[in-house]
């Protein structure tokens, strides 16, 4: 009997990896599964009185995290191709639905509190370790449930065989197991890891929805990338190669002169959530640029042609739809993290991204527009500056109000350095940039003197005498990098960040 049970699953394993269903069917089943799972919770654990959306939110995407991390071990172990491992993955995770129904016969109706395992609970986390969790009843009732334990050893125990199956050899088989074991173990203690975390900022640990919600929403895109480098790594390596690092950082950037400013006023009270909302407002800062970016590659193929040959869609390593689908991720994704942040939060990074679309993208494509597509673009870092400044000063202040002419006036000006690079492609294309109208060589002259106005303007933020000659010197680099005959988009930036870098430095010196 046990022998038929373990050659039924290898053929189902392997007729499921063979599937022809889509992959996004895949998707489906897990989120419904997932959700399922919740629902049931819900009757199960008499902690949940209501639903309520914060709790929620967090359970879907740490679920969504662990499995990852599962299949990325799967991967390791079983040198299997990412896409059969999700599709078994998938319809293994059909197992979380036993631990509320276990519990419930267990528990004659009553039901277990599945929760982590908690530092104002549960003690001796080593001992715990290897003795596969502990006794449950000594813990108040709080897990880890009988249900819990069962979906432990099933998840293991299924692991180690896809592995086995995979490669027929028992110690892969069995290190598999352990791995997936000490994943699942520290996922169900994160709450002592955290607890670790913030010993460091000075921060006491105390339980909150919010708090695990960012820890999950930091490490998820690190998981992604891995796993969709392991799934497709060529889409990966173009997508990340043409990133424009140095565009993305000066917004960060942006955005930390911002909250500096804040810091600077007196607004540097910070909580435990905090640690992780700061880089979840990075992260989601970071898709709206990519989300941006790859809209304008979209929208200026018939110019990349011509101008920038190693873009992903002009070289063809990535298709079309794919290229298109990414983008809508990325945009998805900003306004996620910044919702799950603050209304504030989604708002402007709505706002960036908009603009960027009326900027470049039909019907209105305001990139032709001389002057007025800048503006634009300025208008967007006074709106990441405004965003990093908020974070600390919650409305209880504003700006100083120089800022606004030196970003918004300066920035309009300054910004028209990003067409020198893309002056052929612009004038087969018919976009009247600066370099198309006037020509190349005075247009670059007449930029370089905007850059250096632009710091020389810059200089009215900070007013110290010893500051002036630091713009000024900037400034002349800008206008030497931009008038070189060799010009370079990637050492402009860098001077650009360097720039912002020293403002930031500044103010939290004063502070």
């Amino acid at each position: 009997m046990f022998t038929m049970t373990l050659d039924y699953l290898r053929s189902w394993v392997g007729s499921t990896e063979e599937s022809k269903v889509s992959l996004g069917y895949f998707a489906m089943t897990f989120l419904s599964i997932i959700t399922l799972r919740t629902f049931l919770g819900f009757f199960s654990s008499p902690s949940n009185t209501a639903f309520i959306p914060g709790p929620y939110i967090h359970w879907y995407i740490s679920w969504i995290a662990i499995a990852l991390i599962i299949m990325l071990i799967l991967r390791f172990f079983s040198q299997e191709s990412m896409g059969r491992i999700f599709r078994v993955a998938i319809c293994f995770f059909a197992l979380i639905l036993i631990v509320p129904l276990i519990d419930l016969v267990v528990s004659g109706g009553a039901g277990y509190y599945i929760t982590y395992l908690s530092p104002a609970v549960h003690t001796d986390i080593w001992q715990r370790f290897f003795t596969f969790f502990g006794e449950p009843m000594t813990d108040l009732g709080f897990g880890p449930t009988p249900g819990q334990k069962v979906e432990i050893l099933c998840a293991v125990l299924l692991g180690s065989y896809y592995v086995f199956i995979k490669r027929s050899n028992v110690l892969l088989s069995v290190l598999s197991g352990f791995c997936l074991y000490i994943t699942i173990f520290a996922w169900m203690a994160l709450p002592f890891f955290l607890a670790w975390f913030l010993r460091f900022f000075d921060i006491a640990y105390r339980y909150s929805d919010s708090l695990f919600l960012g820890f999950y929403l930091i490490i998820l895109p690190i998981i992604g990338i891995v796993f969709a480098y392991l799934w497709q790594p060529r889409y990966v390596r173009a997508i990340m190669a043409d990133m424009r690092i140095l565009r993305l950082a000066y917004y960060e950037l942006i955005f930390m002169f911002g909250a500096a400013l804040a810091v600077h006023q007196g607004f540097g009270t910070f909580y435990p959530e905090m640690v992780f909302q700061l880089p979840i407002i990075l992260l989601s800062i970071a898709f709206a640029w990519l989300s941006a970016l790859m809209q304008n590659n979209l929208a200026d193929r018939a110019i990349d042609r011509i101008s920038n040959i190693d873009r992903p869609l002009v070289r063809g390593t990535v298709p079309l739809p794919i290229y298109q689908r990414i983008a809508w991720v990325f945009f998805a994704c900003a306004l996620t993290y910044a919702l799950l942040v603050s209304f504030t939060a989604f708002f402007v990074i709505f706002l960036f991204v908009g603009n960027y679309f009326i900027y470049s993208m039909p019907p209105l494509r305001l990139k032709r527009i001389l002057f007025l597509s800048k503006f634009l673009i300025a208008f967007n870092i006074l709106a990441v500056a405004l965003l990093g400044f908020q974070f600390f000063a919650k409305w209880e202040a504003h700006l100083p109000i120089m800022l606004y002419p030196v970003i918004l006036i300066g920035g309009a000006f300054a910004l028209n350095f990003i067409d020198i690079k893309d002056y052929a492609g612009d004038k087969v294309a018919g976009i009247h940039t600066l370099p198309v109208v006037m020509g190349l060589w005075p247009a670059k002259r007449l930029i370089g003197f905007f850059n250096f106005g632009a710091y020389l303007l810059a200089f009215l933020l900070v007013r110290d005498v010893y500051f002036l000659p630091v713009f000024a010197m900037l400034g002349a680099l800008q206008f030497y990098f931009i008038n070189k005959a060799d010009y370079s988009d990637e050492a402009v930036m860098l001077v650009n960040n360097i720039s912002i870098f020293l403002l930031i430095s500044y103010f939290l010196y004063l502070t």
